[in-house]
């Protein structure tokens, strides 16, 4: 068994980072099991986060959109 987590196993996040049973005083828990890490740790921005778990919801999704908008409807004009 190799030292260090494969990608895609459980001790890794999809971005290469290990996944962390407890978080840094301050730090989300769920973000830091989940993606291993939060829009608290440096570097990272709170939209980063944000997004992280929109495309983790939308990835478990069999027939989702490409975007998660809802489709603009046109209002006549006149």
């Amino acid at each position: 068994m190799p030292d260090t987590p494969t990608p895609g196993s459980p001790d890794e996040a999809p971005n290469g980072r290990p996944l962390q049973v407890d978080a840094p005083p301050g730090h989300s828990i769920i973000a830091h099991q989940v993606h291993g890490w939060c829009s608290a740790c440096p570097d990272i921005e709170v939209w980063e986060e944000l997004l992280a778990w929109r495309n983790r919801e939308r990835a478990r999704m069999t027939d989702a959109p490409y975007t998660d908008r809802a489709p603009q409807e046109v209002a006549p004009r006149g």
